[in-house]
C-alpha cells in the first residue's frame, strides 16, 4: 500500500445492526490512500479517504485494487 493507491476494505457480511464506521455510513468500502501515518503495534498505518470520510487503515486491513503510478 502506498499514497495514491485505490483500496477496498472487506464487507462485514450478514451482521445485523453492524455499527462499524463503514456500515454506519453505508460506505462502498473503496478509498484512496492519502498519506502515511504513524506505525502502530508493529504495523504501518495509512490515512485513507473513503466516500464516508477519512479512516486510518493498516496494511493488512485493506486490499489494493489499483496501484498508483
Amino acid at each position: 500500500m502506498k499514497v495514491g493507491d485505490l483500496v477496498r476494505v472487506p464487507k462485514c457480511g450478514d451482521i445485523a445492526d453492524c455499527g462499524c464506521f463503514f456500515c454506519h455510513y453505508d460506505s462502498n468500502g473503496i478509498g484512496i490512500v492519502k498519506e502515511e501515518a504513524e506505525y502502530r503495534r508493529g504495523c504501518q498505518i495509512w490515512v485513507v479517504e473513503f466516500d464516508c470520510g477519512e479512516w486510518d487503515l493498516a496494511n493488512d486491513e485493506g486490499e489494493v485494487i489499483s496501484e498508483s503510478r
